[in-house]
């Protein structure tokens, strides 16, 4: 199963983008197959681990960069 977590800066936008993925995974009988779930950025670290694919918004692109660059040891 591939698990994908889409982050935007609250939640909210992602949210309406991941209802409609979730429709798709079902309507097409792809469950297991697919697992989406929505998140604000601020909760990334938390459950990075989690997910295959993690997908930002690209107003996002300054948090990410900190992010990335923090994340580098």
């Amino acid at each position: 199963m591939i698990r994908i977590l889409l982050c935007c800066g609250g939640g909210f936008s992602s949210s309406a983008l991941v209802s409609r993925v979730k429709k798709e995974i079902l309507e097409n009988n792809l469950q297991n197959d697919y697992y989406i779930e929505f998140s604000p950025f601020s909760f990334v670290l938390e459950k990075i681990s989690e997910f295959d694919i993690v997908v930002c918004c690209p107003h996002l692109k300054f948090n990410v960069d900190k992010f990335l660059k923090e994340s580098i040891v």
